[in-house]
């Protein structure tokens, strides 16, 4: 990130391990991909959470990540939620603008 980045810090709650997992995915991969997309970069330590980038994305990329740790706490009593969290990261992605043939959830 440039030096001149500005950061937002953020805290997704309740904290919830398999929610957070959820979230960032298998060796933080989904994370990577909405740093990709938005350009931005994301740092976290379990449920608080770093975002540097361009002051003009920083409220819509929280936003973002706030929805998805709602929507994922949402389709937990699914029947079969690794699909359903699947699906609603491809949806993210897509929104972003992202290819999201490869998100894999585990």
């Amino acid at each position: 990130m440039p030096d001149n980045a500005d950061s937002l810090q953020f805290l997704l709650d309740p904290e919830d391990n398999e929610r957070l997992s959820n979230l960032c995915g298998p060796l933080e991969k989904h994370l990577r991909q909405i740093e990709t997309r938005l350009g931005i970069e994301i740092n976290n330590r379990g449920n608080s959470f770093q975002i540097v980038g361009p002051a003009a994305i920083l409220t819509a990329a929280r936003e973002l990540m706030t929805d998805l740790y709602r929507a994922i706490s949402a389709v937990n009593s699914a029947v079969d939620p690794t699909r359903t969290h699947e699906t609603v990261l491809r949806a993210a992605i897509q929104l972003v603008g992202g290819d999201c043939g490869s998100i894999m959830v585990p």
